[in-house]
């Protein structure tokens, strides 16, 4: 009997240090990727459905995002990134994603002069972590959250701005991009999920989850 406890424990300790192995790995890797891949031809698919507030499906469609263009201006590269029909000029830095602010409408692009706002804060060590956005507070909810969708299972970041009229939880998976997207405002809630993907790196392409080409 007291064999078979030893053996027990020693399982059971073995088991916890595989577990506590695994989640060390996923951080370290999570930590050498940039939290959205920016490359000119990056492409993402969705599938967004629009709900009432009683839960009454408005409207399903897809839609899409894609880094289009490429920016270097003195040491820094910015990229312009289309999401769901959205224009944002960001880079990778240090600290996570930055997001420049254009002056106006008629700035199409940034320049040396243009402020740089912090949007993904990453990597992070621990959570929950909230800090300062142009949108209003962030706050970092978990960096090991499982997000399954038609694309694949993800080990996502979970980002949220919680204000009195609106909340958007994101969901990011560090390498691989937006995985998830849900906002709900004061009439409606909106949920994007990544259907495919097609990440290009150095001359070589990876592909998602049904990915038609």
């Amino acid at each position: 009997m007291n064999r078979m406890k030893r053996n027990v424990l020693a399982l059971i300790v073995i088991f916890l240090a595989v577990v506590s192995l695994t989640v060390v790995s996923v951080h370290a890797l999570q930590n050498k990727l940039e939290v959205i891949p920016l490359r000119v031809g990056n492409k993402w698919e969705f599938s967004e459905s629009e709900f009432d507030k009683s839960g009454t499906l408005l409207k399903r469609e897809n839609v899409f995002a894609s880094v289009v263009e490429e920016k270097t201006i003195e040491t820094k590269t910015w990229y312009k990134y289309r999401e769901f029909g959205n224009d944002f000029w960001v880079r990778s830095g240090e600290g996570g994603q930055y997001e420049a602010v254009l002056d106006d409408f008629d700035q199409t692009s940034p320049n040396k002069d243009s402020e740089e706002i912090l949007f993904f804060r990453y990597p992070v060590t621990k959570t929950p972590v909230k800090y300062k956005t142009q949108f209003g507070d962030m706050k970092v909810i978990s960096r090991d959250s499982e997000v399954t969708t038609n694309a694949g299972t993800f080990t996502c970041y979970h980002y949220q701005i919680l204000e009195s009229d609106l909340r958007i939880d994101i969901f990011v998976a560090p390498g691989k991009g937006l995985v998830k997207n849900r906002f709900e405002d004061e009439t409606s809630v909106r949920i994007a999920e990544l259907e495919s993907y097609r990440l290009k790196r150095e001359e070589s392409v990876t592909v998602g989850a049904n990915t038609d080409g």
